[in-house]
């Protein structure tokens, strides 16, 4: 009887539809702030923190769009630290117009194919996500994204986002756990710099 419960629970967490409402929020919202600390594979150790935020509707470059805010301050010990603000501009499908950075990385990114991320996912589900093209710093780049979603226990969702750098041949992986009703309870990144033979693995907290 144990087993064929355990069996219906997680056939149920497997199609259980999960909001990414509010790891993209595109109506307005408050701040959400993850603590990070972590290390990289030469023992440096690192501390920050993610800030987003959803700013609601407004007028960019005479488009009628939907403003999101992120805040990404990074600090290695003994080191220095780099923050860098991004104001990313989404239509009303769900397409990026446009992101633009400020701070110690600067410049804009635009999509350059139709895939927008799920409104709602559930376990199990893989997909591509927006592609985009970049300048930054001066330099150009194209990215492309991938969505596995994973079960996390209790119901909830590990949702990985990997964005791979093709010219820079560098990856961010973000990886968020997701409550049944959307929330994000804690947030991973994992920054792999093959130039340098480093990654930097951070783990955030509200």
């Amino acid at each position: 009887m144990v087993v064929a419960e355990e069996q219906a629970l997680l056939r149920l967490s497997i199609q259980t539809l999960i909001s990414t409402a509010k790891i993209l929020p595109l109506t307005a919202t408050g701040t959400t702030t993850f603590t990070l600390t972590g290390s990289d594979t030469s023992g440096g150790s690192w501390s920050g923190s993610v800030q987003m935020r959803g700013d609601g509707s407004t007028v960019f470059e005479g488009q009628n769009v939907s403003k999101v805010s992120q805040v990404v301050t990074l600090t290695l010990a003994g080191g220095s630290t780099a923050s860098s603000t991004v104001a990313s501009y989404y239509k009303s499908d769900g397409l990026l117009y446009k992101s633009v950075y400020s701070g110690n990385v600067s410049g804009t990114a635009v999509q350059t194919n139709s895939a927008t991320m799920p409104a709602t996912f559930k376990v199990g589900d893989f997909a591509s996500g927006p592609s985009l093209s970049l300048n930054l710093n001066g330099t150009t780049d194209s990215v492309t994204t991938t969505y596995q979603v994973f079960d996390a226990g209790n119901g909830n969702a590990r949702v990985v986002s990997t964005l791979t750098y093709q010219v820079a041949n560098y990856s961010a992986t973000t990886e968020y756990i997701i409550s049944p009703s959307g929330d994000a309870l804690s947030l991973k990144m994992i920054l792999y710099y093959p130039s340098l033979n480093k990654t930097v693995t951070l783990n955030g907290t509200r």
